[in-house]
């Protein structure tokens, strides 16, 4: 009787928060130029003291790319941002992004590794999302 008690009280409590959610604005921008889209990531990242992400395959760029990619995101670490990374499996095959990877887990980006579909993702302190519309090309097709 007690557990059924606490279920109809997370229940009205549920109930409450999402009644309070359905009154927030959302604006929603879309983005085709890439360079714009990693101007924003960047004015983000600058202010945010969370990430969350979802990254299907690595980036594609240049090595020099990369590292710039990798050192922004170890500063982050280092000043107390809190990551939280979904890796698809086949990242591990490519031994610069396993490598990267590894480096980001061992500064603090906490990571978790599937090999379901996953599609690219970056959320800033639970409030700014960027996502892609279509695919990202070449990522794993288990659809």
């Amino acid at each position: 009787m007690e557990e059924s008690a606490a279920l109809a009280q997370l229940a009205r409590r549920l109930e409450e928060v999402v009644n309070d959610l359905r009154g927030l604005p959302v604006d929603v921008e879309r983005l085709v130029d890439s360079e714009l889209v990693r101007q924003r990531i960047s004015q983000a990242a600058a202010s945010a003291t969370e990430l969350r992400a979802m990254q299907p395959v690595g980036q594609a760029g240049t090595e020099r790319d990369e590292r710039s990619t990798r050192r922004e995101n170890l500063d982050a670490l280092e000043r107390g941002m809190r990551m939280r990374t979904i890796v698809h499996a086949d990242m591990l095959d490519k031994p610069l992004l396993a490598a990267r990877i590894r480096q980001l887990h061992a500064a603090g980006d906490l990571h978790r590794v599937v090999d379901e579909p996953i599609q690219q993702m970056v959320i800033f302190d639970r409030t700014v999302a960027f996502l892609r519309i279509v695919p990202v090309a070449h990522s794993p097709e288990r659809w």
